[in-house]
């Protein structure tokens, strides 16, 4: 069997580099394995003509809510776990440039608004907000979950898929 605290283990990575290419087969599987998790996103991808891509917001593994927002926040405040956390996210998204941006949580909506407010600017033409890192703009979308208990209701879903298309090509 893994070891899976050893295998996510960064230091462990950072000293042998070829891990990272055995941490990426893992997503792969991963997203192959729980497709019922991912499967949201990739039906929103297809439905919006845009390549489907992941990324989580804050790099740890939590079943509750409540008490990861016990780890990452100090008097309703983000403490420097909380910050590292963003920072690596935002750090992959100044990277890849993503052509639209859609945080589909919303308790992750309301830190990236609260904590990157300088970059994100709205457009009352278009009706989204643009996230600005470095010089490559991106439509950014704030939503609640696609699927599940507290997912949108459908739509609100079929509004954020036109969207989404509307923006992707506001950006070509």
């Amino acid at each position: 069997g893994i070891d899976v605290e050893k295998f996510f283990n960064w230091q462990e990575v950072k000293n042998d580099t070829s891990r990272i290419a055995d941490l990426v087969r893992f997503e792969e599987y991963a997203s192959q394995k729980y497709s019922s998790y991912f499967k949201p996103m990739h039906e929103f991808a297809k439905d919006t003509n845009l390549p489907p891509q992941a990324l989580e917001t804050f790099l740890y593994r939590c079943t509750s809510q409540k008490e990861f927002t016990q780890l990452i926040f100090e008097k309703s405040e983000l403490n420097s776990f909380g910050k590292a956390q963003l920072k690596v996210f935002f750090e992959v998204l100044r990277l890849s440039k993503p052509k639209v941006i859609v945080v589909a949580n919303a308790f992750a909506s309301r830190v990236i608004r609260e904590e990157f407010q300088e970059t994100l600017t709205f457009d009352d033409e278009l009706g989204f907000h643009w996230l600005t890192l470095d010089t490559h703009r991106s439509p950014i979308f704030f939503s609640s979950m696609l699927t599940g208990q507290r997912a949108l209701d459908l739509g609100s879903y079929e509004r954020l898929r036109w969207h989404v298309r509307k923006a992707s090509q506001a950006t070509r």
